[in-house]
């Protein structure tokens, strides 16, 4: 019988577990104490000298139980920069719900690893395959649909994308999908601005997109976007520039339905990324200071920005006609910091987990219902 679960995926859990706690060792056990999961969170420590997947339990009220590290078979790296965010990007981690299955990165190695998760208990998972990212300092993967393929997203000095397919001998890389991005890098990767942040399928699975920054709207950034087909990936890519007033587009969150993408940019808001037409609007937000993640609530239907710099998660609502507009702000804890995030889905009702390094926690927010939200409690 297969038991319905939920899995979400963050990155970077330094904040959960030294390096030098678990270094050499293949897994860690956190917490022994037996519990009643309603799903499980998974970070990524990030570490050079040993990258490792942090695993915690859910239970139905929310609360976060820490079980275990477990070895990712590479190493991590963080880009030139202090910031907290070491990779520059979204979906570093991602969970295939329906195939039970979890991918990362490696990024001091290039590689990327894959894992299968029991789905009678989440908090076990089993790493089944590595393999070469197919460029330098990788730092976002993305899964096709039925979760048959899996995309790495690679900005170092050898930066652009590379795909493989999911099959019983791991992963295999599939022909004509390695492509460049022709950035002018580093490895490790020199950013924030003029780095790729994060690649997703469009929702009709025929194009491949990567979003990169720039810095200002003198030096905009740009969707690098593939035609896929039976054959792979397109041999160049489509530019799309971001509108005036925009320069650093960061996520990527499909738009169900649409075939489009909520894109999150700390230069101006947000913007729509219409795969269909090829076109991008801009949405510019008063008072944002770093927009740059974004998450979609099923239960709501909601999209949720995250704001690093004012500390605030803000909900935009998305009409048929792809317009999109603010409609709450969540203010979290003052110097929180909040950056990558995801939303479970626990008892009914839908929660967002921000890691916050400002404060060295997670911020847990419940979804109430559309323009309904309580901040929950700090992990």
């Amino acid at each position: 019988m297969k038991v319905t679960q939920y899995f979400l995926s963050l990155v970077s859990a330094a904040i959960v577990v030294s390096a030098s706690t678990i270094a050499q060792r293949q897994t860690i056990t956190l917490d022994k104490r037996a519990s009643q999961d309603a799903g499980a969170v998974y970070f990524m420590t990030n570490e050079q000298d040993g990258n490792y997947i942090v695993v915690g339990s859910l239970a139905n009220d929310g609360k976060v139980t820490f079980k275990q590290a477990v070895a990712t078979g590479g190493r991590g790296m963080h880009g030139n920069s202090t910031g907290a965010d070491g990779l520059y990007s979204q979906n570093s981690v991602l969970v295939h719900h329906d195939k039970a299955l979890l991918a990362t990165v490696n990024a001091g190695s290039h590689t990327i690893s894959l894992f299968s998760i029991d789905q009678n208990d989440p908090v076990n998972i089993r790493l089944i395959a590595t393999s070469p990212s197919g460029g330098e300092f990788p730092n976002s993967v993305a899964f096709n649909k039925d979760g048959s393929q899996l995309c790495a997203l690679n900005t170092g000095k050898a930066n652009g994308v590379g795909c493989f397919a999911i099959t019983n001998n791991g992963l295999q890389p599939i022909p004509n999908t390695v492509r460049s991005l022709n950035l002018v890098q580093t490895t490790p990767a020199t950013g924030a601005p003029f780095t790729a942040s994060q690649l997703v399928f469009s929702e009709d699975e025929t194009k491949l997109a990567v979003a990169v920054k720039g810095n200002t709207s003198d030096t905009p950034g740009f969707f690098a976007i593939w035609d896929k087909g039976s054959n792979g990936l397109a041999s160049a890519f489509k530019r799309i520039d971001v509108p005036s007033g925009g320069a650093r587009p960061f996520s990527l969150t499909n738009i169900p339905g649409k075939n489009a993408a909520l894109v999150a940019d700390p230069q101006i808001g947000f913007h729509i990324l219409n795969f269909e037409t090829g076109t991008v609007q801009a949405n510019a937000i008063n008072g944002q200071m770093a927009d740059c993640w974004s998450v979609r609530s099923e239960k709501t239907g909601r999209y949720y920005l995250i704001d690093a710099g004012a500390s605030i998660v803000r909900e935009v609502i998305i009409d048929n006609d792809l317009h999109g507009s603010v409609v709450q702000n969540y203010p979290l804890t003052n110097n929180s910091g909040p950056i990558d995030s995801a939303v479970a889905t626990l008892n009914g009702k839908d929660y967002i987990y921000s890691l916050a390094p400002g404060t060295n926690s997670i911020e847990v927010l419940a979804l109430q219902g559309a323009g309904l939200c309580e901040q929950g409690r700090r992990v």
